[in-house]
């Protein structure tokens, strides 16, 4: 009985795992997505009206987004999304001074 079991929590550990990858890709992608959005409407953003998490997500998602880059790293789609990343960590370190580090 235990072995089984063992067995089975080792293959849902592996299931698990693909799925929480899945995830936090998914949720990076809506984060650069978003980021995307952001600076097309920039003129219309009031910034000290946003809340001082969106400067941790964004920067979580850039995080994310090079940890699980895989073969994607550094290829023209991932440097454009980088980018988009990046350039909104620098508008929000205008409001805050962490978003800018």
């Amino acid at each position: 009985m235990w072995k089984l079991n063992s067995e089975r929590a080792a293959s849902d550990h592996s299931g698990s795992s693909e799925a929480s990858i899945m995830a936090l890709k998914t949720a990076t992608r809506i984060v650069v997505d978003i980021s995307r959005k952001f600076h097309l409407d920039i003129a219309y953003i009031d910034l000290p009206a946003l809340p001082l998490p969106s400067t941790f997500c964004v920067y979580q998602a850039a995080l994310l987004h090079i940890h699980l880059s895989d073969q994607a790293f550094m290829q023209p789609d991932w440097k454009a999304d980088m980018e988009s990343l990046k350039s909104a960590l620098a508008h929000f370190g205008r409001r805050w001074a962490i978003g800018s580090r």
